[in-house]
């Protein structure tokens, strides 16, 4: 045990800070692609049913929806006038938002060129 320990922790110390980064940046995708892709064909299928599992309801059957359900679930209505905390009034968090999408891009081509 505490050569294996004493082995990985002189080639962590052997590696350079962008080696360890796009080590952990692979584990990561590693992970998170399987995930995503099974999340996006569940979603594709239309079915309800696991989304209110996930929700703690017991329900077996599955529950695919018509094209008026998912019409009436997705629609979005109109906002009050003058009402706080509508896309109106959020314009500052949509900049920032924005900025720091911007931001971490390029930090992430920076990244991506030290590395290769």
């Amino acid at each position: 045990m505490g050569s294996a320990f004493a082995f990985v922790t002189k080639t962590l110390a052997s590696l350079r800070p962008q080696q360890i980064a796009g080590g952990l940046l692979g584990a990561v995708l590693l992970v998170m692609l399987p995930v995503s892709l099974i999340a996006f064909l569940k979603l594709r299928r239309q079915d309800l049913s696991a989304l209110l599992e996930g929700c703690g309801w017991a329900i077996n059957a599955r529950m695919r929806l018509t094209r008026t359900q998912r019409r009436h679930f997705t629609r979005v209505p109109g906002y009050p006038l003058n009402a706080v905390g509508t896309p109106r009034t959020q314009w500052l968090r949509i900049v920032l938002a924005v900025v720091g999408g911007i931001l971490v891009f390029w930090g992430a081509l920076q990244l991506g060129r030290a590395l290769f």
